[in-house]
């Protein structure tokens, strides 16, 4: 399969095409890469494997049978768009015989406001499509067979949100970052993220630089939060239960945990130096917008504010309210 393995069935190189197998001139011809100048990034379900298995493998029949329905559909359709109309001829009625008296009575072709008169004994007989129904509901189970098996969801594989509730797209979606936390942290990160980091640090020391203290993280993208307001004070409860920490949650939204605190902390330093305070300043203010006492649990050590001061601010802030 294109791999070559030693005595020991260690990987030692990978047969590569020089042309893509697809050009018009592609002549066969293949190089050998070794295997530690080659990254190779697929999901290994089961001991042993060598090769990935394309996610779209246990649904591309049924795939190709939708393909094959639509367009049958879709040639049914062209066929009931043509507006056709047959000439009928009575024999036994008189005049509707053959004969050059009645031929031609008919145009071929109908046009907008057109009134023919038909010869005695003729009519016409327009043709009438069979309909078929359950074309969208067909799709549409073919669709959620395509998504579960490639363990993904109905709504992200086909765009359809219009029968879905806010419950269930949530569950959905859960579901969904599962399957993408499983390509990223067992797949993408150890096969592709950490063979990179090891070319760089050697290229780094071939260039000259020591790398070797280096520390080297992963952060995937962002989730989209469904319902921010709701999963922020979940969040907030998950890190006062102990369950969660203040790092891993800035994590989560993208940050690097040091260097965010080291900016959070520049920011209110800058904050207390203009003796300003926001609605956002939980140190200051409660969660309900409202001042809390000076020198409560929310100042920080060693910052309160004079007696005086606080008294000219309440008063201010409470009159602009």
């Amino acid at each position: 399969l294109g791999i070559k393995f030693d005595a020991s069935g260690t990987a030692q190189g990978y047969h590569v095409y020089r042309q893509n197998p697809g050009e018009i001139f592609f002549q066969g011809e293949s190089v050998l890469i070794p295997a530690s100048d080659m990254i190779h990034v697929y999901s290994e379900d089961r001991p042993g494997q060598i090769r990935g298995v394309p996610i779209m493998a246990p649904v591309i029949l049924r795939l190709y049978d939708l393909d094959t329905f639509e367009q049958a559909e879709l040639q049914k359709q062209e066929v009931a768009s043509l507006f056709a109309g047959f000439r009928k001829k009575t024999p036994d009625v008189p005049g509707g015989g053959e004969g050059p008296d009645n031929q031609g009575a008919v145009r071929d072709r109908l046009e907008p406001g057109t009134i023919e008169v038909l010869d005695e004994g003729e009519d016409i007989v327009f043709s009438n499509p069979p309909q078929r129904s359950g074309y969208a509901e067909y799709v549409r189970q073919n669709l959620m067979a395509v998504a579960a098996g490639v363990g993904l969801t109905y709504e992200a594989v086909s765009g359809d949100y219009g029968r879905i509730t806010f419950l269930n797209g949530r569950l959905g979606q859960l579901r969904f970052h599962r399957k993408i936390d499983q390509w990223q942290w067992f797949m993408l990160i150890p096969q592709l993220c950490r063979r990179v980091a090891e070319w760089f640090r050697e290229g780094a020391a071939i260039a000259g630089q020591d790398m070797s203290s280096l520390a080297i993280g992963w952060q995937p993208p962002v989730k989209p939060m469904v319902d921010p307001e709701k999963e922020i004070r979940s969040t907030i409860t998950q890190i006062r239960a102990g369950l969660k920490t203040q790092f891993e949650a800035i994590a989560e939204h993208g940050n690097d945990p040091v260097k965010f605190l080291d900016e959070y902390k520049a920011q209110i330093d800058a904050i207390d130096e203009r003796k300003l305070v926001f609605v956002t300043d939980a140190r200051k203010m409660s969660g309900a917008e409202q001042l809390q006492p000076s020198g409560g649990s929310g100042d920080r050590e060693g910052e309160g504010r004079d007696p005086s001061e606080e008294e000219n601010f309440r008063e201010k802030y409470d009159s602009e309210e």
